[in-house]
């Protein structure tokens, strides 16, 4: 397979896999911020659409960009956990504090994918965990 084929491979699978976290993040997120403001989470239909819809567009243009940029060498399951995870603290956080949940979601986003690099250059960096790691293989 050739160098610019398994390149666009590549990034079809991250846009994909981010439009899919992404969606379940925003949704996530508004479940969150609905249950903790209204006790409840009854709302039309269409709120859970548009939000997994915005969620779906920010995943697909962030996950490939934080892969490439930020997460290179995190392993996917952390880069997309933890980047998820943001997402939905970053998104309930800018819900419930009254300002724009899509800008808090993106910078919750990012803020988790800088702290997954900087755990993840921990880890290789300390030889207990090296250690620990070897000993269970």
């Amino acid at each position: 397979m050739s160098y610019v084929r398994r390149l666009v491979l590549v990034n079809a699978g991250l846009v994909f896999a981010g439009a899919v976290a992404g969606a379940v993040a925003a949704v996530v997120g508004l479940a969150i911020s609905l249950l903790m403001t209204e006790h409840s989470l009854r709302l039309d239909p269409f709120a859970y659409a548009f939000a997994a819809e915005i969620g779906a567009t920010l995943g697909a243009v962030g996950a490939p960009l934080l892969g490439w940029l930020v997460l290179r060498h995190v392993p996917l399951g952390r880069a997309f956990g933890w980047a998820a995870a943001g997402t939905v603290i970053g998104g309930a956080l800018g819900w419930l504090g009254h300002t724009n949940p899509i800008a808090a979601g993106g910078a919750g986003m990012v803020a988790a994918s800088i702290a997954a690099r900087m755990y993840s250059r921990r880890r290789a960096e300390d030889p207990a965990a090296q250690k620990k790691v070897s000993a269970e293989s």
